[in-house]
């Protein structure tokens, strides 16, 4: 079963917080009824499919004022298929406004279809709750679809503190795409691989503040850029 997100600026699956201690979406060092160890996930099999104009297909939403701010790490037990559907147009499959989201290394990604200006992770920041997001790839993601942004930290318009990271390997084989993209007063990390061979494509797109630290990119085509 699949959650079809649908229509305008609206949200599969919201979450701000699941627990008192430890990652919100369950897994290591979660307690049973009785307060023994179990392990188990609070999310299983989450399937979503992301349609209609700015929309969000997971969101860690900022309105939460308690004392965990643990990451949330989605792994293959926890998630199923992502993705976009043909026509889809400026969404993301990933969102945070508060603390960090990580897809992890047991997950990979095949993006086949959507239209222009989407993204596989966004970090932002949410002035009036004053919190910031996180996003972190670890994650084997490729995407043969074009102008897709792959992870992205602010909004360019006003969000600040935001950031994104990646681990994994980001294999965009579209035109005009971009590995990771930074706004105006916000963080982006490269310890992964990012292989880029469409027309047009970028691998960074920094406006502020970069880090790469044993980070690999890889251009296979005149026109791609770091």
């Amino acid at each position: 079963k699949y959650i079809t997100v649908m229509g305008n600026k609206n949200v599969g699956f919201s979450i701000s917080q699941g627990r008192s201690t430890g990652d919100p979406t369950g897994g290591n060092w979660h307690l049973d009824d009785n307060g023994n160890l179990d392990n188990a996930d609070l999310i299983s099999g989450l399937n979503i499919i992301v349609d209609g104009t700015n929309n969000v297909g997971f969101y860690r939403n900022p309105n939460y004022s308690g004392p965990n701010h643990t990451a949330m790490t989605l792994n293959n037990s926890k998630i199923g298929t992502f993705g976009f559907s043909t026509s889809t147009t400026n969404r993301t499959l990933y969102k945070s406004h508060r603390d960090e989201i990580i897809l992890d290394n047991s997950l990979t990604f095949f993006i086949n279809t959507g239209g222009n200006g989407n993204s596989l992770m966004q970090a932002g920041s949410s002035s009036s709750l004053s919190s910031v997001g996180t996003v972190t790839n670890n994650a084997n993601v490729t995407s043969n679809i074009d102008k897709f942004y792959a992870l992205t930290s602010g909004d360019f318009s006003s969000s600040i503190g935001a950031t994104a990271n990646n681990g994994g390997t980001l294999n965009l084989t579209g035109k005009d795409n971009v590995g990771i993209a930074i706004a105006s007063g916000n963080t982006g990390t490269n310890t992964g691989t990012i292989k880029l061979t469409g027309d047009g494509s970028t691998a960074i797109y920094n406006k502020v503040t970069f880090t790469s630290t044993n980070g690999n990119i890889e251009v296979g085509n005149t026109s791609t850029r770091v």
